[in-house]
């Protein structure tokens, strides 16, 4: 029974932080296809419904997700491990966080003579925290904010993706490569990876904003 539970919340962990964000692509490609490709993909589903068909779907929707997280990961994640800084929008956030940071380190630094406070950013932090309280028994408790992080990711990846579609297409159906339509698209795709850039750091910001704020509560 335990090893049933286990089995359970990995598979509940997976539809959470894989499928139900990469739906996302699923639901904007379809829009592209009603709009832009004249319903093919809707009517060759409508021909081809039979089990096969649906079971071919699933496996291409479980890959799909697999690859949209890497893309998140190479776009975004593995970009945002310095200070989680806000770019251009909520940048009043920024002094809360910088103070919290310094008052975490000065924290640390009392509790080991060792520690090197140069270079410590929010990405150090949360590893350094992290340790702690899975040495303690415990954990951080920020499932949540790693959830938005990857619902949040794969929907602006799925978004730049259909973009990116729509503009190739574009260019070599009109051949304008370099119209005011496509310069605009190119522009708009820039803004969307931005936009999502911004709204991630922000939810890092949550997460490293109350890790501080515990963690400087706590009783010596």
């Amino acid at each position: 029974m335990d090893g049933l539970k286990i089995a359970i919340e990995k598979f509940e962990t997976f539809i959470k932080r894989a499928l139900m964000p990469s739906s996302s692509f699923l639901m904007m490609f379809i829009l592209f296809d009603i709009y832009g490709n004249n319903k093919a993909l809707l009517n060759f589903l409508e021909k081809e419904h039979h089990t096969v068909m649906i079971a071919t779907i699933f496996i291409i929707f479980a890959g799909l997700s697999t690859l949209l997280t890497i893309l998140h990961q190479f776009l975004y994640d593995n970009r945002i491990k310095e200070n989680y800084y806000a770019m251009f929008l909520f940048k009043n956030e920024n002094k809360e966080l910088k103070n919290l940071r310094n008052r975490v380190i000065n924290k640390l630094a009392k509790e080991d003579n060792e520690l090197k406070e140069e270079g410590l950013t929010d990405y150090l932090l949360y590893q350094i925290l992290g340790k702690k309280a899975h040495d303690k028994g415990g954990n951080l408790g920020t499932t949540r904010y790693v959830d938005d992080v990857k619902t949040i990711g794969i929907f602006f990846v799925s978004l730049l993706i259909v973009l990116l579609i729509s503009i190739t297409k574009y260019i070599i159906v009109h051949k304008a490569l370099f119209s005011l339509l496509s310069i605009l698209a190119v522009i708009g795709a820039l803004f969307a990876f931005l936009l999502g850039k911004e709204l991630i750091l922000s939810k890092y910001r949550s997460r490293a904003v109350r890790i501080y704020t515990n963690f400087l509560n706590e009783k010596e």
